[in-house]
């Protein structure tokens, strides 16, 4: 793994998304916005993200999660970043659901590439906050 630092890799690209094999052969099967399975893959995006950003000692780490009503339905979801170097804190950017992608027509890995950019803009959002604050 690599050292942490300000200049290390944490944008991804469609490349980097769908480099694990594992994690590629489901995107073809991506649905919209409308799909069932949606919630699931923004879920899977998510993870392939933060896998990359451990992968690669990303200072400043990427965190997603699903906030439900206490009916357990799902109301929104919120990308944040782990600041651990002073102190133990997240920073977050609540999303509603409707913006967990930005194309909601899309499909495959078209769907797979606008769910990452979503909340790829949502983490440079709150990253952009935690280094002007010296968070990380």
């Amino acid at each position: 793994m690599s050292t942490p630092s300000l200049n290390n890799h944490w944008e991804i690209s469609n490349d980097d998304l769908v480099a694990d094999e594992d994690f590629a052969e489901g995107v073809p099967d991506y649905s919209n916005y409308e799909g069932f399975d949606f919630y699931y893959q923004v879920q899977q995006v998510a993870d392939r993200i933060f896998t990359i950003h451990q992968d690669r000692g990303v200072r400043g780490e990427f965190v997603f999660g699903f906030e439900a009503n206490y009916e357990g339905e799902l109301q929104s979801a919120s990308v944040a970043i782990a600041c651990t170097d002073r102190w133990s804190m997240y920073l977050y950017q609540w999303l509603d659901l409707k913006r967990l992608t930005d194309n909601r027509e899309a499909t495959g890995a078209d769907q797979a590439y606008a769910i990452r950019d979503a909340l790829m803009t949502a983490y440079a959002e709150v990253r952009t906050l935690a280094i002007e604050k010296e968070l990380i």
